[in-house]
């Protein structure tokens, strides 16, 4: 009699303690779908809300690598860009030593002889220029430190896009346009000057190489604008 009552008791127990444990799992399998419904809806509302409190969400997680990938291209090619002012720039200023140089290095000689190249007459002659105007009237020189200090701030200036290039898009279409106006500036002022065709020529390939990396840049700063 004991004894059945005792196993009646524990088959008790063993049902309690199933019907407990099965509700448990039914109540964490509804929490779990609760949590996840909530943070689906939250990631649903990341790119509209746009707050940086959610950035956990898959939305706002895809978002954030692609503008930093633009945002470092950009840089890339921002730093080519104005490293080539600066470059321009600082080398604007001897130039007297830079044209002798440069005589040195293609081998031109002191006096013009037969049959030499079109290159090294035209070198001889901008070094000679240079020389007795330096020699004579050296103020004129200041003209040239101006335009390289030119060169300078315009590198300056690039840095605004290079830190936010979409609040700062209008400096990369400056540069564009400045690129731009390079070539008729080169073909128009070029023969007043006299300045030979093939020179006038490279002109204007400053014009064309330094244009290349602003129009990659405003690429990747549409992408950024776009992907909001």
């Amino acid at each position: 009699m004991l004894r059945g009552r005792n196993f009646g008791q524990h088959k008790l127990w063993q049902q309690k303690r199933t019907g407990i444990i099965a509700g448990l799992k039914y109540k964490l399998k509804r929490l779990r779908k609760e949590y996840f419904g909530r943070r689906h809806k939250v990631c649903a509302g990341a790119g509209k809300a746009a707050d940086a409190s959610i950035m956990w969400c898959w939305g706002a997680a895809m978002i954030l690598p692609e503008k930093a990938v633009h945002l470092r291209r950009i840089r890339i090619w921002l730093g080519v860009f104005i490293a080539g002012l600066v470059l321009s720039g600082v080398t604007a200023f001897p130039l007297q030593s830079e044209t002798a140089l440069l005589n040195r290095m293609f081998h031109v000689a002191p006096a013009a002889t037969a049959g030499e190249p079109a290159l090294h007459t035209w070198l001889r002659r901008v070094h000679t220029a240079i020389e007795k105007t330096n020699a004579e009237y050296p103020f004129m020189a200041y003209g040239t430190d101006w335009l390289a200090f030119a060169h300078l701030v315009i590198a300056i200036a690039f840095i605004g896009p290079w830190v936010d290039p979409v609040r700062n898009k209008w400096v990369l279409v400056f540069g564009v346009i400045a690129c731009a106006g390079v070539i008729p500036l080169a073909l128009i002022a070029g023969p007043v000057r006299g300045i030979p065709f093939y020179w006038r020529l490279i002109d204007c390939s400053f014009g064309v190489v330094g244009v290349v990396p602003l129009v990659v840049c405003l690429r990747y700063v549409r992408a950024m604008e776009q992907a909001g």
